[in-house]
Order: C-alpha cells, then structure tokens, then sequence
C-alpha cells in the first residue's frame, strides 16, 4: 500500500532529464516491485483484496489520464474528457511527440495488465474498479502521439474485451462515438489506426445475416470513415 501511495502522491518532472532524478529512480523501483509482486501466485491471493484494487486503480489512473493539450497538469476522469482537446500527427509530415515520461508510463501500463489478467481477481471484484468511467478515459488516451502507448492501449483494450464480457457492449460504443466525431465533425485522432485494428478483430466474429445494430454501426460509422480527409493515414 505504501509503495502504491508513493508512486501516486509523487509526480516527477520528465521535461527536463536533470531534474527529479532521485525521485525518479525511486518510483521506478516501486513500480518495478509492484509487477513482481503481481507474478508471486502465493502472495497475490491474500493482497488482491478491494483496498488495494481501489488504491492501484486510483494511482494508475492519475499516473495515465492527462490531456494531451496541456501535459503539466493532470485531469480527473471528467476533466479529460471535457477539455481534451486534439492534436494528430501527419506521420509523412511531422515526428510524433514521444513521451518524455515514457519509462515510468511503460510500468504503469505493465502494473495494469497484470492486474487485469491476473486469475486472482474474480470479474465482478474488478468491475468494481475497471467500470465504465475508467474504461472511457481509457479509450480517450488512444489520442496519444507516442506509437509506444498506443500499442500498450490496443494490447490492453483487447484484453478488457476479451474477458470482461459485460464490458463488451460498452467499449463498442465508446468506440463508435469516437469514430462518430471523426466523421461528422472532421476531427483528426492519432489513435484511428489501432481502434481500427481493435474493430477489425471485433467484427470478423460477426454472423450473418447481421443484426440490425451492427448493419448501423457498418452504414453510420465504417462506411462514412472513407469520406474523411484523413483516410490516407489510415487505410491500408
């Protein structure tokens, strides 16, 4: 718990690679510690107890959700989502922006993954912490410039979906609003390719004759995404 406390009560400066080093070293270490922890099946059964998951989850999320547009302040759930603001990358135009605090982010992701396979947790313990308001600040960080974080994002999102079921329903639609803006309001998203990916994985378990909310989801969502600016960055 104390391990968990520090790495959410200590943020360190990852703008400037002089600054914060100990502090640094440190937190990377917890982190490190904390994954291990996770691979002990001896140790995990008596630690996985509600406590602790409402405490990982809470630092894992101030540690992860941020908007993009205004890095040295860190959002609440709500706050991300409401004044996120994007900012994609032409990948035949610009670098993409990779983040500075990469190293720390990289455990963090991890530390979550285990926590989400781990077969110590029962589902309806973890819907208590992985529920839809965690899950939807979640997808909004697909907006992330660095490929090294969206690739961790569609590794972890296909997780979710694959074994927490009742959250299936919910991550389509989170999705869909998603590509919705995309089409309707022209907005641009660095993330398009790996949510793609992720539907792609979705819909090829579909049945036919489809049912009539995925006929809506092909005719409203997949079908106008060939019409957006950007389709070149993204269609393959």
């Amino acid at each position: 718990m104390a391990k968990i406390r520090a790495c959410q009560n200590q943020i360190a400066d990852f703008t400037d690679p002089k600054k914060d080093l100990e502090l640094k070293d440190d937190k990377k270490e917890c982190l490190i510690e904390l994954i291990d922890v996770l691979d002990e099946s001896d140790a995990t059964t008596t630690l996985l107890v509600d406590k602790v998951l409402t405490d990982a989850f809470q630092m894992i999320g101030i540690n992860l959700f941020r908007a993009f547009a205004n890095k040295s302040k860190t959002l609440s759930y709500s706050e991300i989502l409401e004044n996120k603001k994007t900012s994609a990358v032409d990948p035949d135009e610009d670098e993409p922006h990779l983040e500075e605090s990469w190293p720390h982010l990289q455990l963090v992701y991890e530390l979550l993954l285990k926590f989400i396979m781990s077969p110590h947790i029962r589902p309806e313990q973890m819907a208590k912490h992985l529920n839809k308001s965690f899950t939807k600040s979640f997808i909004e960080l697909f907006d992330s410039e660095d490929p090294r974080e969206r690739d961790y994002l569609k590794t972890i999102l296909h997780r979710i979906y694959g074994k927490y079921m009742v959250l299936r329903p919910f991550v389509k639609e989170q999705i869909m609003n998603l590509l919705l803006r995309i089409t309707q309001d022209a907005e641009n998203h660095n993330g398009l390719t790996e949510l793609l990916e992720i539907l792609g994985s979705i819909t090829s378990g579909l049945t036919v004759p489809l049912r009539p909310e995925h006929q809506d989801f092909f005719k409203k969502v997949l079908i106008p995404l060939h019409k957006v600016k950007t389709l070149a960055s993204f269609n393959a």
